[in-house]
């Protein structure tokens, strides 16, 4: 996939949608505790008067919400939520995500139009896109040869250039042997002045050095117009590969527009073809959602006022009242229980209720004698049953435990 900045809407004024509106609730937060149950009403607005099926998405984990459906012919309906005790507490928003059956549907026309006529386009596009293509594979084509042809070019000229070195070589070797015969012969001669052979021999020695020379000369020139027919090469050469590179370069470009041409095409007589089938009056099924429906879930459909801390001494007794707040229009039994923490000894506390429609209870501390002593942190825990599901609310309470009074001493008569 890509990743676009933009997201283009087009909306039709050809068209109105069957379906104007579809409706989950009031508008107002739903509240209601672990354990709850609500019946959220559901409406409909529009033509339409088929099936809507829906199911709510968006939910937290652990709460009933089976999917449901506003019949046809029907305006209205309802659907039912129910939490569990282990349903999360919090705020959170959800909707219905719906399908209206069987919905009469023609798309408009003027996008089928619109559609073939831009497939008369892209196809034109294409059509120049492949000619361009062509065009630079045969220009690509006569420079990849000119390459060619210009780099055996320099390899020859590589190879006459080595030769002539290689001749330049040999006469200069040449030459400087003849050029040193002739200065022996001219010593030889002139120690013996009246050696007629040897003044021959001098004369031809001289001739063979400006030979030898002049054949020198004549390499030397020949090495520098190899090195010029080089030089030239290896220019035609260097021009040919950079209009090898550039043809190549247009040549891939050509070919990417080319196929993105095709591409395209492919997507447009696609769309012409989809746009057209789908100008045609149908019966589909059509995605809707609803108005978002905020729920805030509370832990219990009551709360426990923290209760107030309580001290005694070992052997003595201490009461804790205890305070409900009901809510929903709960009026069941609330039970009490008070956690003692591990490593406490010596303290019972009984276990007791709230009663229905009551909304103070209080709890019975006894500390025994040998009751551990110090402040110690206990758990108030009320419990409850609402639709079936056991609900807890629990509040620390602090009870501090001090050591009993010294019994008084006897006194003798």
């Amino acid at each position: 996939g890509r990743i676009s900045r933009n997201l283009a809407v087009s909306i039709s004024a050809e068209e109105t949608s069957p379906i104007t509106g579809f409706t989950a609730g009031d508008g107002k937060v739903i509240e209601l505790p672990r354990g709850g149950k609500v019946k959220i009403p559901t409406a409909r607005a529009g033509a339409f008067k088929g099936r809507i099926n829906f199911i709510p998405r968006g939910l937290p984990a652990n709460i009933t919400a089976p999917a449901g459906a506003i019949n046809a012919n029907q305006n209205a309906g309802e659907f039912e939520i129910t939490l569990r005790n282990t349903t999360p507490t919090g705020t959170y928003t959800f909707y219905l995500d719906a399908v209206a059956e069987q919905v009469d549907y023609t798309h408009n026309p003027e996008a089928a139009t619109a559609a073939a006529e831009r497939k008369k386009e892209v196809d034109a596009l294409k059509a120049k896109a492949d000619a361009d293509a062509k065009a630079a594979s045969d220009t690509k084509a006569t420079a990849d040869k000119a390459a060619a042809d210009a780099a055996t070019a320099v390899a020859q000229a590589t190879t006459a250039k080595a030769a002539a070195d290689t001749a330049l070589g040999a006469a200069n070797t040449a030459a400087e042997a003849a050029a040193t015969n002739a200065a022996n012969t001219k010593k030889s001669a002139a120690a013996n002045p009246a050696d007629e052979n040897l003044k021959t021999a001098v004369a031809m020695a001289q001739k063979a050095a400006e030979a030898a020379n002049a054949k020198a000369a004549a390499a030397n020139e020949d090495v520098a117009a190899a090195q010029k027919s080089l030089d030239e090469a290896t220019a035609k050469a260097k021009a040919a590969d950079e209009a090898k590179v550039l043809a190549d370069e247009q040549a891939a470009k050509a070919t990417e527009l080319a196929a993105q041409a095709a591409a395209l095409k492919t997507a447009t007589d696609k769309l012409a073809t989809d746009t057209a089938n789908a100008a045609k009056a149908k019966k589909v099924n059509v995605p809707i959602v609803s108005t978002p429906v905020t729920i805030k879930i509370t832990p219990a459909p009551i709360t426990l006022a923290p209760p107030s801390a309580a001290a005694l001494k070992q052997g003595a007794m201490a009461e804790v009242p205890l305070a409900i707040t009901r809510l929903y229009d709960f009026n069941d039994q609330v039970n009490l229980q008070v956690v003692i923490p591990s490593g406490v000894a010596g303290i019972s506390i009984p276990n007791t209720n709230v009663p229905a429609n009551m909304s103070a209870g209080k709890v019975q501390i006894s500390a025994a004698a040998n009751a551990t002593v110090g402040q110690h942190q206990l758990i108030v825990r009320a419990t409850m049953s609402l639709n079936g599901q056991a609900l807890t609310v629990e509040q620390p309470l602090q009870v501090t435990i001090a050591k009993a009074d010294p019994a008084p001493a006897e006194t003798s008569e």
